[in-house]
């Protein structure tokens, strides 16, 4: 009977550390000194060949900020877009979340200023952070030289968005933005494609679901336990079940 109650309770801690094991690395935000074959791998992306000035791509201007499509869902079968920022100096773009697909950034040249709910990290050529769907973030580049940088959305869609506010790129001067800011159009639309802006400070994050499985689970062993020590010594065969039952419920809740 002991046996069994110990069992249950250890049997929850185990799987709610596995869970909240998970949720750190859900979690995880900031990798630095990140090459080529690593931002390959750790976005999941087929590819990526660097940019040439003579690449002939699908540009727009998007709240002063030139977007290079790489990579669009008509290409990845919507598992991903991939575009190429180009940041000038000032450019930034406000506080947003998105409901329908996450995001990677990854910068290749200069300084951008990255924010994640209220984690502020200053990106320099290597760092690739992580925009989690249902998070606050926001990007700018606050210095005196332009910056480049990847973003990486799954799944695909985004680029249906930014085609239908954006401005086109002029060939024969590809980093002077418009005059006149296409940021009010894309308040406009953002709503009809899953993202939201929000006023500076207003982080609101949507709190990692497996922590809360993991707390189910402990109470869940709990109850397991209690009811274990209620039942009569011959009682083996009951309290098996009850194991076995915690288990596949936590096989089936995973």
């Amino acid at each position: 009977m002991k046996f069994s109650a110990v069992f249950c309770v250890t049997s929850s801690l185990l799987f709610a550390l596995m869970l909240n094991s998970r949720a750190e690395a859900h979690d995880l935000r900031l990798l630095t000194g990140v090459d080529k074959d690593t931002f390959i791998q750790t976005t999941g992306i087929d590819d990526f060949v660097p940019p040439s000035p003579d690449t002939n791509y699908e540009s727009l201007w998007i709240a002063g900020i030139r977007t290079d499509f790489i990579a669009t869902g008509e290409d990845t079968n919507e598992r991903y877009t991939l575009a190429q920022f180009y940041v000038p100096p000032q450019a930034a773009v406000p506080p947003h979340i998105h409901r329908r697909e996450d995001e990677w950034f990854y910068v290749l040249d200069g300084k951008v200023s990255l924010q994640v709910e209220n984690q502020t990290i200053n990106g320099t050529s290597g760092t690739l952070v992580f925009g989690p769907r249902d998070h606050v973030h926001s990007f700018g580049n606050f210095g005196t030289e332009p910056a480049t940088m990847l973003a990486v959305w799954t799944p695909s869609g985004i680029e249906e968005l930014f085609r239908e506010i954006g401005d086109p790129v002029t060939p024969t001067d590809p980093f002077t933005p418009p005059e006149i800011s296409n940021v009010p159009k894309l308040l406009a639309a953002a709503p009809r494609y899953g993202i939201e802006f929000v006023a500076p400070g207003n982080n609101n994050p949507t709190p990692v679901p497996e922590a809360s499985s993991a707390l189910g689970v402990l109470a869940f062993g709990a109850f397991c336990a209690i009811s274990i020590l209620k039942r009569k010594p011959n009682s083996l065969v009951g309290s098996q079940q009850l194991a076995l039952k915690l288990h596949k419920t936590v096989q089936t809740d995973h």
